[in-house]
């Protein structure tokens, strides 16, 4: 009997250990369909004793390294990784021993020397009094996962860096705390807060912690930036939330005011979820300025032409109609503001 149990194939083992098959419960069929799925399935298996030589692979495991599974029987797992990977390696099968699971990212080399990247999930396979008898091994190649990282990660690096050199202000706001994700380098001169090496939103952990959208505003803008936010919330829910230009007035560090021009829009998730608001800020209270001293002067000079005894007249030459005409026109031509209007 012992001499019958030493020359078992390991997929018999397999059978026996690691699916405990009740017969009683268990239809025979079933264990005839064990080995065909192994041989099919898209990631790769190996079985393996406790010193990790090869008892069994799958013809997938043999292609992701280059082989045939008939050069692979015998040979230890060792030879799928440079020197360089087995530290990773060894620690995975430390912890397969002593918890008898290992799922993670190991590196694996081929025949030819190239290398790739992959998902292991390990378990320790044993008899049926509990002692480990074998490893087993699942692999799925993720070079292509990896290279999609990597694009992703250049990608948001190029805006990144955009986003850190332009002169206007990009905000990124939580719409559950409203608090800020995402500020630009620029922010420093209207809001006074410098980038910090600390944080990759600009500002100190310590800053950031205390901070929310609504305290950056006066508090006139803050209920007026509240009442647009909730609006567009209603909006939404009939999917006519649109993008919204403001003026704000924002508070500086240093406790000054200045005056910002933003153009907010939702930013959504995968599922269509609003999760923040994407703001593109311009500082405009050089142009603020303008138009206060505009109006202001508008004023002066409306006062002065309204109270003159000659008459001032502006003459629309599309029309031949008064843009404007002086008060005093009334004493002269007899007739009043609005006839001369029209």
């Amino acid at each position: 009997m012992e001499e019958k149990e030493m020359h078992e194939n390991p997929e018999q083992k397999v059978k026996k250990t690691e699916n405990k098959i009740d017969k009683e419960n268990q239809p025979d069929e079933l264990s005839q369909f064990l080995a065909p799925a192994m041989q099919q399935s898209s990631e790769g298996i190996a079985l393996s004793d406790l010193d990790g030589n090869l008892k069994y692979l799958n013809d997938t495991f043999a292609r992701m390294h280059g082989y045939s599974p008939s050069e692979l029987i015998g040979k230890n797992l060792s030879i799928f990784h440079t020197p360089q990977q087995m530290p990773s390696v060894e620690e995975a099968n430390r912890q397969l021993k002593k918890t008898g699971t290992f799922r993670g990212e190991i590196w694996h080399v081929r025949s030819d020397g190239s290398i790739f990247p992959g998902i292991m999930h390990n378990s320790l396979i044993r008899d049926e009094e509990g002692n480990p008898v074998y490893m087993l091994g699942m692999l799925r190649n993720i070079t292509l996962r990896k290279q999609l990282e990597e694009e992703l990660k250049k990608s948001e690096e190029r805006y990144r860096l955009l986003a850190d050199n332009i002169t206007d202000v990009i905000l990124v706001i939580n719409v559950d705390r409203f608090d800020v994700s995402y500020i630009s380098p620029s922010a420093e001169p209207v809001f006074g807060y410098t980038p910090s090496a600390e944080s990759v939103f600009g500002y100190t952990q310590e800053e950031l912690a205390n901070l929310n959208a609504f305290d950056f505003l006066t508090p006139h803008s803050a209920d007026h930036m509240k009442a647009v936010f909730n609006q567009e919330v209603e909006k939404d829910k009939f999917g006519k939330a649109e993008a919204q230009l403001l003026e704000l007035e924002v508070l500086h560090k240093d406790g000054s005011t200045a005056w910002i021009e933003v153009s907010a829009r939702f930013l959504r998730d995968n599922k269509k979820q609003v999760k923040s608001i994407l703001c593109v800020i311009r500082e405009i209270s050089k142009r603020k300025k303008a138009e206060e001293e505009l109006r202001k002067s508008e004023k002066q000079y409306r006062l002065l032409a309204d109270n003159v005894t000659d008459v001032i007249a502006v003459v629309d030459l599309d029309r031949f109609v008064f843009s404007y005409i002086s008060p005093s026109a009334e004493s002269v031509f007899g007739y009043t503001m609005e006839e001369l209007a029209n």
